[in-house]
C-alpha cells in the first residue's frame, strides 16, 4: 500500500531543520514530513488511505467516493537509452 492519500494524492514532503551559529544559519539535517493517513471504509467493504482533512471532509459531506485507480509500475519507468 502507497502512503499517498487515495483521495488528494498527499505524500511526503522534504524539510530540513536548521540550526542557528554565530548569527548564520547552518544547514545540518534533511527529514521526510509524512502526512497522516487513516484507514476509511468504504460502502462497498474496501479500505483505502487518505489524509485525516479528506477523512473528515468526506464523513462531514456523507459522500460516497469510488475505489481509487492504481497506478502501474510500467507507466513510472524512465525512457530507455538510445545507443
Amino acid at each position: 500500500m502507497a502512503r499517498v492519500c487515495a483521495v488528494c494524492a498527499k505524500g511526503k514532503n522534504k524539510a530540513t531543520k536548521r540550526l542557528k551559529t554565530r548569527s548564520q544559519y547552518n544547514p545540518t539535517e534533511s527529514y521526510f514530513q509524512k502526512a497522516n493517513l487513516q484507514w476509511l471504509s468504504l460502502t462497498n467493504g474496501q479500505r483505502i488511505k487518505v489524509c485525516s482533512k479528506c477523512r473528515r471532509a468526506l464523513i462531514k459531506k456523507k459522500l460516497e467516493i469510488r475505489p481509487p485507480d492504481i497506478i502501474s509500475t510500467k507507466t513510472l519507468t524512465r525512457p530507455k537509452k538510445r545507443n
